[in-house]
């Protein structure tokens, strides 16, 4: 139940961190908002204990059907909507930040 929550998560920590590195501060004297790190209402309006109690059961009739969570339209996501997991890698987003390239995040509402 958590996997793909704590994967965003820690994908949107590594985004906070690079947004954190590379900010101009004297750029941001003019736009404080420059230097904001993202924190999205589906990390810290989410009860991660009354998601469990209410989906639990759920999840085991998912799996015992052979059927991934994110698949399932009875169970609510609990990491930003309209997300689809893609597996990803520290090394990747590394090749990807040398590059010049923004930390990927995929698609859904990640505000």
């Amino acid at each position: 139940m958590r996997f793909v929550r704590n994967a965003c998560a820690q994908k949107l920590g590594f985004a906070n961190a690079e947004l954190l590195q590379k900010t101009d501060w004297e750029k941001v004297k003019i736009d404080p908002r420059r230097s904001s790190p993202r924190l999205p209402k589906w990390i810290w309006k989410h009860d991660c204990e009354a998601y469990a109690h209410a989906n639990y059961h759920k999840v085991v009739e998912s799996m015992k059907r052979g059927v991934r969570l994110e698949d399932d339209a009875s169970i609510p996501p609990n990491y930003p909507p309209g997300y689809k997991y893609e597996a990803w890698n520290i090394e990747k987003i590394m090749v990807d930040v040398r590059a010049g390239k923004e930390v990927d995040l995929g698609p859904g509402d990640w505000s």
